[in-house]
């Protein structure tokens, strides 16, 4: 079972993503609502991806955790965007994320974003493996 974290700061929408995502029988590790919560889970749960809002409320974004996730943990994440402008879309396709979701959440879509992104990461660290 895939654990998840979830770094969403509309509470509303996360509890949406978590009730889909425990029907579909993944391990929901925690919520976040902001960078600072999100620093502090991923420092006690080692989850497996994270579905990251592009756009948290606070000084830091979900662009500044991806560069965080990217650097230091090297797990995979997914963003959940609105609408957002087509600079923050830039920004956030330079952190590699393994995928974009659109609010307002498909669970259909969800389920086949978060299966392909752990699908090509057990994958990519495979090859690295094979590789060194």
């Amino acid at each position: 079972m895939s654990k998840i974290l979830i770094v969403e700061d509309e509470l509303i929408i996360a509890n949406s993503i978590k009730r889909y995502l425990t029907q579909m029988g993944y391990d929901i590790t925690g919520i976040a609502i902001n960078y600072e919560q999100a620093l502090d889970l991923l420092g006690k749960i080692k989850p497996d991806i994270v579905l990251l809002d592009i756009l948290l409320n606070g000084r830091r974004t979900g662009i500044d955790l991806a560069n965080y996730i990217q650097t230091n943990l090297h797990i995979p994440f997914i963003y959940l965007s609105a609408k957002i402008t087509s600079d923050v879309f830039h920004s956030a396709k330079l952190t590699r994320p393994s995928g974009f979701i659109s609010k307002p959440i498909q669970k259909e879509n969800l389920y086949t974003t978060i299966e392909v992104s752990l699908y090509n990461h057990i994958n990519k660290t495979d090859k690295e493996k094979i590789n060194h």
